[in-house]
């Protein structure tokens, strides 16, 4: 009894909640297509354009929100919205 209560316990410590996905890619209706790469220190690197943008998890109260002075992704179910520094922000939705 007490094995399968520590083997339990130790389970629970060190299974870590895994995405379904360690990314997700969307296409705008501005015509670019970006991925966000969720990445394990809690950021999401979105790929855009051929360029990179590093951006921190906010907890919003449902979906996805990630932001930082130089842009931001918000997205809920298939929909996102993306912003970046010197450009129009733009609606997305999620591609297969």
């Amino acid at each position: 009894m007490t094995i399968r209560l520590l083997a339990a316990a130790l389970l629970a410590l060190f299974a870590a909640p895994a995405l379904a996905e360690p990314y997700v890619n969307f296409a705008c209706a501005d015509g670019s297509k970006i991925s966000l790469i969720f990445e394990k220190s809690g950021t999401g690197l979105v790929m855009v354009g051929g360029g990179a943008l590093r951006l921190d998890n906010r907890r919003p109260a449902s979906g996805l929100w990630y932001a930082s002075p130089a842009g931001e992704l918000r997205a809920k179910g298939s929909t996102a919205t993306f912003r970046m520094q010197g450009r129009a922000p733009t609606t997305c939705r999620k591609a297969l």
